[in-house]
């Protein structure tokens, strides 16, 4: 416990949330009734917790930081068939061969700058069939080359497709199992790292709200939300799944 007490600071830092936190403390103390040394811990604990979430609270409204503690795969913006989430919603896997879409929610607001990265979790090596990248409302074709709404990176051979059109020029890195997409937005336009190698601008007809997004077009294949952070204003800031 005087280990979990000392890391607090970290944790909420990193996770956003203290639920995993006190989950865990209540468990253990419930578990056998607890020593008088460990009630109190406990009990100090809680009140930490409480000084914590007041501090964030207030930081964040001082900096008018939009909230991405609960950011996660959305079963209502998705593929209808074909799709399956793991229970915290932070991996999307196809189980199918068919077309298949899915948004993050809720959708990033439109005033700030912001990057959020993928991992191709599970995928087959020069035969990829993961797309990373946005989307927009109203949901339409899940199709990552002809959907009006989506802009994707093809991980199989680097090309982009915004709204339906492949955007032509510029040799980008191929997207292999194990790799990270970070995508940074900033207004309309889009630049992509791959392994924190940059890409270049990729897309530039972003408007409305847009989701972080991924797309496929082949069954057996994952895709895990990593984090989401501000990069401008609040920097730091954000969301971060493990």
């Amino acid at each position: 416990l005087a280990g979990v007490e000392g890391n607090v600071w970290g944790y909420v830092e990193r996770m956003g949330t203290l639920s995993c936190l006190v989950y865990a403390v209540d468990k253990r103390v419930g578990e056998d009734g607890g020593t008088e040394e460990e009630i109190e811990t406990v009990e100090r604990l809680t009140r930490s917790i409480k000084c914590i979430t007041e501090s964030l609270t207030q930081k964040s409204t001082q900096s008018n930081i939009f909230s991405l503690s609960h950011m996660s795969f959305s079963q209502n913006l998705s593929s209808t068939t074909g799709l399956t989430l793991n229970p915290t919603q932070t991996e999307v896997s196809s189980t199918t061969s068919i077309h298949t879409s899915c948004y993050v929610t809720p959708p990033l607001p439109q005033d700030r700058d912001y990057s959020f990265t993928f991992k191709i979790a599970h995928d087959v090596s020069n035969d990829e069939s993961c797309c990373v990248g946005v989307g927009a409302l109203p949901r339409g074709s899940d199709s990552y080359n002809s959907s009006g709404n989506l802009c994707m990176y093809r991980c199989y051979n680097g090309n982009v497709y915004q709204r339906g059109t492949q955007v032509r020029g510029g040799s980008r890195e191929k997207v292999h199992p194990g790799d990270e997409v970070e995508i940074e937005v900033k207004g309309m336009k889009a630049t992509v790292k791959v392994n924190g190698k940059s890409q270049g601008e990729v897309f530039d007809e972003l408007k409305g709200h847009v989701y972080p997004a991924v797309a496929f077009y082949g069954g057996n294949r994952r895709i895990r939300f990593v984090r989401c952070m501000f990069t401008g204003s609040g920097t730091g800031w954000g969301v971060e799944n493990y």
